[in-house]
């Protein structure tokens, strides 16, 4: 392009034109005036091709320096030198066309030229007696370097020190051009560094690719905020919503009215509920990753000043939104990794409950960060936080949800039932749940069961808790653990089931029960405290308002189902039989379902062992012998409840080993005329049920149900639930699961 040493051609025939007694300042800056007042058509093609592809006639010094990636104190101190006609200290904001291309010409001219650019741009200043001072060329490097995170302060001082050696101005305060010139044409390191100050084809940046990228950037940034906006406005609603969807005094109400609930789709709460928690989560994360993309697009502040500061100001509470965002974030992760079904499901309930106490310092840092959202929570909340209010008031009201336990039976299986003085104020219906704290176990803890008594046995509650957690671990070993001594204090009764024997408890299913509360009064000293919360409802409340109900318990699952037999064995006895005469019983009622809409009932319980059955065998005896005294004296009547008791035990499949096992069931039943196993009248089958069969038969046989009277409720896993639910929509069975 052009030599590196200062004596070029142009120099060489300046100096025959020129006066050889003519300074250099004087000679060069002729060569500036003349690069300056040139026509376009002398200027360099890439210059003339710039400046065409201009849209705007003027730029602001800030783009020209983007555009020619030159600094913005540089650019502008070059547009006051050339272009401050009237006082060098004019300010100039921005340049036409013209003004730029002849910025452009002038540092693509010769090393000369150059040069002296430079030496006016240290300087900043026009005028021609201008020198170059220590303080002027320390201010233009500790400027230049100002940006620069590439040097700390100490070599940014020793560089400094160095140019002013090389410029002799550590001895002198200040020196003119014709030294300044000497200096840079006899070292060769400045000869071969000013080269670069200029502008060349690889450097500059086109004006039309940049407005697009530049536009490109401000599309995306749109987008990004776009999509920030859209998600925000999406959980604003969900965070909302899924509060609506646990407000269980709420879906009670909806429950106990017909109407609401065909509307209302309560019976699906809960797994509404997890879905909108994971909805939730997928939206946080778009919000999330939409703002910190908007934010590493942004030149004004670093990311991690963005999120972890509120040096921004983002948000509506003192830029408090990036951080409580933060906050938000990892509160959700918590919730959502300790909801995870492995968790809930592997005994570590309490892991799950605790973390779902987050929600209060989430909807706190929620309505912190989010300008709207009260907004939308205002409703919903309030709701919530009266249904907590009357939940605590109720929990430690005596007469409400404050009482003790009476009796403890440890059943043979891994199951224990809890007999529970019934709260005078305290109604609940058949299939209701309740949440029961046992202090001397857990002191703070709260965990649902269903309740197995009927709400006509007015004197107590029961719960079955099955040993497959922590805590249910841990009242087994409790009351296992528990001396007579210790029972005594506390005034409990333990015993202990035999699924041989017929009847459970001493002197009758209920007698002890009676007996304990009818002395109630006389009994003082420490009780089993017990702290009740709900009663819930659930879809088994629906039970009475089908024709054809087919109840399906698997395991543990049953215990809503127990509370709707012993409730239907109540209503049964006090609207059927006047009184007992030795061994006969007295009916009044001419049909055993008068005034009753509810026709037929199949009661189908799944096991995996026998030991299981024992839960309730008592229960399912005395109405099955009930219901065959009603029938002898009313042979006109028809079968009211059917049983079907099904061991999925693989050991008790049909084979060989178990072939003489068989053949004395086969054999002994119809002499014992009753189950070997169960000792009901109800055989016991074997194997997993083939629900199309069983299902076939509600509809085909004599006087059977139509596919629209029946209704089936299943409680137990929902891997059973969901081969049950197909075969019902195969037949257009009315399907309900219990979950919790």
């Amino acid at each position: 392009m052009h030599n590196q040493r200062i004596t070029s051609d142009t120099v060489i025939e300046m100096d025959q034109v020129l006066p050889s007694t003519m300074p250099n300042r004087c000679k060069i800056e002729l060569l500036l005036q003349t690069s300056l007042n040139e026509t376009e058509e002398s200027w360099t093609t890439t210059s003339r091709q710039y400046i065409e592809q201009l849209d705007s006639p003027e730029l602001s010094l800030e783009k020209i320096a983007e555009l020619l990636k030159c600094k913005r104190f540089i650019t502008q101190r070059l547009a006051r030198i050339f272009f401050a006609y009237t006082n060098h200290d004019e300010v100039i904001e921005n340049l036409n066309k013209c003004q730029i291309g002849k910025l452009m010409h002038v540092l693509n001219g010769t090393m000369e030229v150059r040069a002296l650019v430079l030496f006016k741009a240290i300087c900043n200043n026009n005028n021609h007696a201008d020198y170059l001072t220590n303080a002027k060329l320390q201010e233009f490097f500790q400027q230049y370097f100002k940006d620069l995170k590439i040097l700390d302060e100490n070599r940014r001082h020793e560089a400094v020190q160095i140019l002013l050696e090389k410029f002799h101005l550590d001895q002198k305060s200040r020196i003119d051009f014709e030294e300044y010139y000497s200096v840079v044409s006899n070292n060769p390191v400045f000869l071969k560094c000013l080269p670069q100050f200029t502008v060349n084809s690889s450097q500059i940046v086109n004006p039309r690719s940049n407005q697009s990228s530049e536009g490109t950037r401000k599309c995306r940034y749109n987008r990004l905020v776009l999509l920030a906006r859209i998600c925000g406005l999406l959980l604003n609603f969900n965070c909302s919503f899924i509060i609506a969807l646990m407000l269980r005094q709420t879906i009670v109400f909806i429950r106990s009215h017909r109407l609401l609930r065909k509307l209302i789709p309560v019976d699906d709460h809960i797994d509404f509920h997890r879905v909108v928690g994971r909805f939730i989560a997928i939206l946080s994360t778009l919000h999330t990753i939409a703002h910190i993309a908007n934010f590493a697009n942004t030149k004004e502040y670093s990311l991690a000043t963005h999120i972890f500061t509120t040096t921004t100001n983002s948000g509506w509470i003192g830029g408090f939104a990036p951080l409580s965002g933060v906050v938000l974030l990892l509160i959700l992760l918590a919730m959502v990794i300790c909801s995870l079904k492995w968790i809930r499901s592997s005994g570590h309930f309490q892991i799950f409950y605790w973390s779902h106490l987050l929600y209060l310092p989430f909807y706190v840092f929620l309505i912190l960060h989010a300008r709207d959202f009260w907004k939308w929570i205002v409703g919903p909340l309030s709701i919530f936080l009266l249904e907590k209010l009357y939940s605590i008031y109720t929990r430690y009201t005596r007469g409400k949800g404050r009482t003790h336990i009476d009796s403890v039976t440890i059943d043979q299986s891994k199951a224990i039932s809890l007999t529970i003085h019934r709260p005078k104020n305290f109604t609940f219906k058949p299939g209701d749940y309740i949440s029961i704290n046992l202090s001397r176990v857990a002191f703070y803890e709260f965990h649902p069961f269903t309740i197995s008594s009927a709400p006509e046995e007015t004197d107590f509650i029961r719960v079955h808790i099955a040993d497959n957690g922590d805590w249910t671990k841990k009242v087994h070993q409790h009351f296992k653990g528990m001396s007579d001594e210790e029972a005594r204090e506390h005034q409990i009764e333990i015993y202990r089931g035999n699924i041989d024997s017929q009847e459970t408890y001493p002197n009758g299913p209920y007698s002890e029960y009676y007996r304990m509360h009818d002395t109630d009064n006389e009994r003082t000293g420490k009780r089993e405290s017990v702290i009740i919360k709900g009663p819930y409802s659930s879809c088994a409340r629906y039970v009475f308002d089908s024709k054809h109900v087919v109840l399906i318990g698997a395991g543990i699952g049953v215990t809503p189902y127990a509370s709707i037999l012993s409730s239907l064995m109540a209503q049964f006895r006090g609207t059927h039989f006047v009184r007992r005469n030795n061994s006969h019983v007295y009916y009044i009622s001419d049909g055993f379902n008068e005034n009753r809409k509810l026709q037929k009932f199949d009661f189908i319980w799944l096991n995996r062992d026998f030991e299981n059955f024992e839960w309730f065998l008592n229960l399912l005896r005395r109405f099955e012998q009930e219901q065959d005294n009603y029938l002898a004296l009313h042979p006109n009547e028809k079968r009211f409840l059917d049983i079907h008791l099904y061991c999925t035990d693989p050991q008790l499949a049909s084979n060989v080993d178990n072939a003489p096992l068989e053949l004395v069931r086969k054999i002994c039943a119809p002499v014992a005329r009753r189950d070997i196993y169960t000792g009901l009248k109800s055989r016991t089958n074997f194997g997993r049920p083939s629900w199309e069969k069983i299902f076939n038969k509600f509809i085909s046989l004599e006087n059977a149900s139509t596919a629209d009277d029946v209704s089936v409720f299943f409680c137990g896993r929902s891997i059973i639930g969901e081969a049950i639910k197909r075969q019902c929509e195969e037949f257009q069975f009315r399907y309900y699961e219990e979950k919790f």
